[in-house]
């Protein structure tokens, strides 16, 4: 099962869940915070707390995302972003999928799998799905990432083998796999945080130096069990001034 976070026609902010090629709006409110909190202090699984909500009337995830309507599927705007390498800032920002990634001379493009958790009043993390993530890293601990476009809320053996690839119309430029997590059901000793923190805990990842004449390209990463591929067009604004201004 699958969650969106989509823009209605009418600007209004609404989850979605998709099971197979069905999707429909979940009835009530659009506070996906305030549910994940619900679902870890009653102790039950996010899902069963949005299908007790009821589903409303059907939508087209595919079709919102090539419109840009759909949402980063994350609770909150910054998240944590753990394991981090040598150098890097665990904090993110995060970026809706199809967002434009604009990339720093100095930068890197980064992307893969990660499990989402969130901190409990007890001070413990508590898994709440998987999702592909993908974005940019400054060289200087910054790192933006858009997540999604869906998050994958069972999925107890983690993620297969996926594939991320550079091309520009249908026209490849570079293509490699990321390893899977399989049967990687344990957590590491994570940091302690605060409640309500949101932690991506990264599985697979891959690593790009873009060169300049890749401006314009899109760069995809899609993994088995995850949803809907996640892309973003290379270009534009970067990132950092846009979250800015």
């Amino acid at each position: 099962m699958f969650l969106s976070r989509v823009l209605c026609p009418d600007g209004r902010p609404a989850l979605a869940l998709r099971q197979g090629s069905e999707a429909a709006l979940v009835q009530g409110g659009d506070d996906l915070a305030d549910l994940c909190r619900r679902a870890i202090d009653e102790g039950q699984p996010l899902e069963d707390l949005l299908l007790r909500r009821g589903l409303a009337e059907p939508v087209d995830i595919a079709g919102l995302l090539a419109q840009g309507r759909v949402l980063c599927p994350l609770p909150v705007d910054r998240v944590v972003l753990l394991p981090t390498g040598p150098g890097e800032d665990d904090w993110v920002t995060t970026l809706p999928p199809g967002m434009g990634l604009g990339v720093p001379a100095t930068g890197a493009l980064e992307g893969g799998a990660a499990m989402i958790l969130m901190v409990g009043p007890d001070a413990q993390p508590v898994p709440l799905g998987w999702l592909q993530t993908q974005g940019v890293s400054d060289g200087a601990r910054a790192r933006w990432l858009s997540c999604g476009p869906e998050l994958c809320l069972a999925l107890p053996d983690g993620p297969g083998l996926g594939q991320a690839r550079l091309f520009f119309d249908a026209a490849p430029i570079a293509e490699f796999p990321i390893p899977g997590a399989e049967g990687d059901r344990t957590l590491p000793d994570l940091p302690r945080h605060p409640a309500g923190t949101v932690i991506l805990h990264r599985a697979a990842r891959w690593l790009l130096r873009p060169r300049r004449d890749h401006m314009g390209a899109t760069v995809e990463t899609r993994i088995a069990g995850l949803g809907l591929p996640l892309r973003n067009p290379l270009g534009g604004e970067p990132a950092e001034l846009r979250r800015q201004a």
